[in-house]
């Protein structure tokens, strides 16, 4: 399971994932500097690293802090703004993938460094104790990708590449845990099209609103991007294309969407990010303004059944460094290395928010709405070998000014 951010078959370039679940936001007043309300500490030791994050409002979160040398991961815990932090549970190997639905029920990945098998833990007690989700056998020998909407109701999607944009896909679902899981769909060659997905293109997911609303994200054989849709749970599936966005799409462009944003009203908002067209921009310093843009917004105003009015996002967007963009079908936060963007209109409009500390830049954003938001900056120059300097920043009024969290240590 990823839960922020999930690569199809692990094909990197040839990747079109759908980020999942969880947290993510930030910004300042426009035009200024981040600035604490506190003193700034030294910076931390480039170990241990901070591998992941989950918040639930503005005084009470987890992180997870992790040793490269000793291969151990520890997780912590504060209710006070990180003035104290609480030590609830470690292991030899990595744990990711964090989220809380509430103060004491939690889920996390955690891959062991005796076993190759990713597992997904459960806590009810605020990370204390935590005990495995029975997975299904097949998630042992195959590329999977697992979303868990709550303690009952989650999904698992095994994956096989077959060809450069086709792609077997098995899809179980539980509603009791983990104790039963039922295959939904299954594409392969035996099944060339299943429940409305088909094996031609690259698949990611799944990502579900409720127990029966789901999305999965997929990229066809000519570039364009679209979600496979279901209202059922996942049994039956509708194919929803993306409209084309300015500068069309690509043959070989590798995409990134974000999970869709959708607001009780059904209004809703997602990302879709062309990284072949990013990481371009990148390599040659700055955005050419005859370049098509590398991040589109996309509007619904039928709880996601169908996008419309594809527009750019801001110059130097990369969301990439961030979770979930979007908190709701119009409330998003979203990053470029030193910018930081919001949205109260669904992407129509975006606010520059300021830059962060000098001498450093952002490394990952954690909302907990559309005023909250945690911010993870790094600090220095670009990491070597994954090791980078960080602080956490918090905002609780959308960006407008920044208070720097003590932070735990080993």
């Amino acid at each position: 399971m990823e839960e922020h951010s999930l690569t199809l078959g692990g094909r990197g370039r040839r990747a079109l994932a759908l980020m999942l679940v969880a947290l993510a936001g930030l910004a300042v007043a426009a035009g200024l500097y981040l600035r604490s309300n506190a003193p700034s500490p030294n910076p931390p030791s480039p170990t241990p690293a901070l591998s992941s994050v989950a918040w639930i409002s503005a005084t009470s979160g987890w992180v997870v802090l992790s040793d490269p040398k000793t291969q151990r991961s520890v997780l912590f815990r504060t209710t006070d703004r990180g003035q104290h932090w609480e030590r609830r549970f470690d292991t030899v190997g990595s744990l990711a993938g964090l989220r809380f639905l509430d103060a004491n029920r939690g889920l996390i990945q955690e891959e062991r460094a005796s076993s190759t098998t990713p597992r997904v833990l459960r806590t009810d007690d605020g990370g204390a104790h935590w005990s495995p989700i029975p997975l299904p056998d097949e998630v042992a020998r195959r590329p999977s990708a697992a979303f868990f909407l709550d303690f009952a109701h989650g999904w698992e999607m095994l994956t096989d590449a077959r060809g450069p944009l086709a792609q077997d896909a098995t899809l179980y679902r539980t509603e009791n845990g983990g104790l039963d899981w039922t295959e939904v769909v299954r594409v392969d060659l035996g099944h060339a099209v299943s429940h409305g997905i088909t094996e031609t293109g690259l698949k990611s997911g799944p990502w579900f609103r409720t127990a029966l609303d789901g999305w999965i994200g997929y990229q066809s054989t000519d570039g364009s991007g679209g979600l496979y849709v279901t209202h059922d749970g996942g049994k039956e599936w509708h194919k929803v294309p993306l409209p084309e966005p300015p500068g069309g799409w690509n043959v070989g462009d590798a995409l990134l969407l974000t999970p869709p944003g959708i607001s009780g009203d059904r209004h809703g908002a997602l990302l879709v990010v062309d990284t072949n067209r990013l990481n371009a921009v990148a390599s040659n310093g700055s955005p050419s303004a005859l370049s098509p843009a590398p991040v589109i917004g996309y509007v619904s105003r039928d709880g996601g059944d169908t996008w419309q009015d594809p527009r750019p996002a801001p110059v130097g967007a990369d969301p990439r460094l961030a979770g979930l963009v979007f908190v709701d079908g119009y409330g998003g936060w979203l990053a470029g290395r030193q910018t930081l963007w919001v949205t109260s209109d669904s992407g129509r409009t975006w606010l520059r928010q300021g830059q962060p500390p000098a001498g450093s830049y952002f490394a990952g954003i954690v909302p907990v709405d559309r005023s909250v938001a945690i911010a993870q900056v790094a600090v220095g120059p670009p990491p070597v070998l994954g090791d980078i300097r960080w602080r956490l920043l918090l905002t609780e009024d959308t960006g407008q000014t920044w208070q720097e969290l003590p932070a735990p240590r080993l």
